[in-house]
């Protein structure tokens, strides 16, 4: 199993999260984007995701990056298909990102449902975040299976990131994303923290899903 992880089939990453938060800005020491890059490849990482301190010009930030032989490695969308008037806005979104992460040399994309959310929400969060009635989720499967095409007609990937606070957050809702979605253009982000977070076992999610895991945090 180990002699299979060779850089070649398996590149690690890592989030500027361990430098800062982007998720909640406030928490910063004031690491700025050279260190935390720098610091990133001194490690021996191969690949990052992208954070608000990265410079918002891609030839800019991918001179910065290739100095270091690093590549962004996850551009992240969040998809609103559960909600109203918000398809077309999704779908640009993730076409930018698209051209974005093909400008910076990666493969693939990570996309997370939003709608109605309780992820960083000053609120109960298993308490308040959306259980999908069937129209919801059929509107969710359809969404991404659209992406999941563009993405594909690109040379690129599709990866679902389960995600607490949201309306696949647990092993029973993402086993009914990947029944409802095409295998060949929605794979999985397996998350193991959200997963174990949720209450569920993250091994028995990567055993069953070994086949169709894009993408993992851990």
């Amino acid at each position: 199993m180990i002699q299979n992880l060779t850089p070649e089939r398996v590149r690690l990453g890592v989030t500027p999260t361990l430098w800062w938060n982007d998720d909640f800005p406030s928490i910063d020491i004031g690491v700025p984007f050279g260190q935390c890059v720098s610091e990133m490849a001194l490690a021996g990482f191969a690949g990052c995701s992208v954070g608000h301190k990265y410079p918002k010009d891609p030839a800019e930030l991918k001179a910065a990056l290739d100095l270091r032989n690093l590549r962004v490695c996850e551009p992240w969308v969040s998809t609103y298909f559960t909600i109203g008037g918000m398809e077309q806005q999704t779908i640009n979104a993730f076409e930018d990102q698209l051209a974005f992460i093909k400008a910076m040399g990666g493969t693939d994309l990570v996309v997370a449902e939003f709608g109605r959310t309780s992820h960083i929400l000053p609120v109960a969060l298993f308490a308040n975040r959306p259980i999908f009635d069937d129209q919801e989720w059929d509107q969710l499967a359809r969404g991404l299976n659209h992406l999941g095409k563009i993405a594909v007609d690109c040379g690129m990937r599709l990866n679902y990131h389960h995600h607490m606070g949201t309306g696949v957050m647990t092993r029973a809702d993402v086993d009914r994303l990947m029944a409802s979605t095409d295998p060949s253009l929605v794979h999985l982000l397996l998350d193991t923290g959200h997963l174990a977070f949720a209450g569920d076992d993250p091994i028995a999610a990567a055993q069953a899903y070994s086949g169709r895991i894009g993408h993992v945090h851990l």
